[in-house]
């Protein structure tokens, strides 16, 4: 019942970063901004360290990173992170209109739960770069899925040196 509900916390903190347009957060404090500083409840302030996990999960199939417990462990032991930008992609969360992946949320869910189990707070974040992947021309991104890509026959030429206007 447990992993269940966690499931269902999962996806509707997907869900939510998906209509916002935005990104998802799953901190393990609720943020506070007094003074100008990230505030934990208590009104302690954060000390972000950390860094992105990975990059590899923005051209795998599967859309995970490639990543162990063992690399997350030696990443906190090493470096002193508190902190990851986790990310996820909407081609993997949602392929079809309206059915979510709930066997690449349980992936995702293992991998935060490493993360967890250090005290980490982690920032779903639903990434994106020039849209997607797909369309015709192939767009040379990822993050949206197919049936999202619209092109309508236009062309499409990417732009090596400015690649985020796409």
């Amino acid at each position: 019942m447990r992993r269940l509900r966690g499931k269902a916390v999962l996806a509707g903190l997907v869900a939510l970063a998906i209509l916002g347009g935005g990104v998802g957060a799953a901190l393990r404090s609720a943020p506070g901004t007094e003074g100008g500083a990230l505030t934990d409840r208590a009104g302690a302030t954060l000390e972000v360290r950390g860094f992105n996990t990975a990059s590899t999960s923005k051209i795998a199939p599967d859309g995970m990173p490639k990543l162990t417990e063992a690399d997350v462990e030696r990443e906190h032991v090493d470096y002193g992170t508190n902190t990851v930008r986790f990310l996820i992609s909407w081609r993997m969360v949602e392929p079809e209109p309206g059915r979510y992946d709930t066997a690449y949320l349980d992936r995702v869910e293992t991998m935060v739960g490493w993360y967890a189990k250090r005290g980490y707070s982690v920032m779903l974040d639903m990434h994106q770069d020039v849209y997607s992947q797909f369309g015709d021309p192939p767009l040379g991104g990822n993050g949206a899925p197919a049936w999202a890509v619209h092109t309508d026959g236009l062309p499409w030429k990417p732009n090596p040196e400015m690649w985020e206007l796409g």
